[in-house]
């Protein structure tokens, strides 16, 4: 079998399962993929995986959220280091400085 690499993925729902409550056919999301893979044709997620894309970012733009903006999010977060500390965080292309 075929190692298939990728984290970030970002397009449209093609179907969901009948158990399903939040996702639909047809709607825009991004997957904070737990394992690689996700450069596959097609990739099947758990729903708690799943987190809708706003309407003004493309679908390349979505794609950068799951691993860029949550070690963005990681890093800022309470308790990783205190808030006093200035924080530089260079992601999706964009530097931020955090005081």
């Amino acid at each position: 079998m075929k190692f298939i690499l990728g984290v970030e993925i970002a397009g449209t729902v093609l179907a969901s399962g009948e158990k399903v409550a939040r996702v639909t056919s047809g709607d825009r999301d991004i997957v904070v993929s737990q394992t690689a893979g996700v450069y596959a044709e097609y990739v099947a997620a758990e729903e708690y995986d799943l987190a809708e894309i706003p309407q003004y970012l493309s679908d390349a733009e979505s794609a950068l959220i799951p691993a860029a903006g949550m070690t963005a999010w990681q890093a800022l977060s309470p308790g990783n280091a205190p808030w006093t500390d200035a924080k530089f965080v260079n992601c999706a292309n964009r530097q931020y400085l955090r005081r």
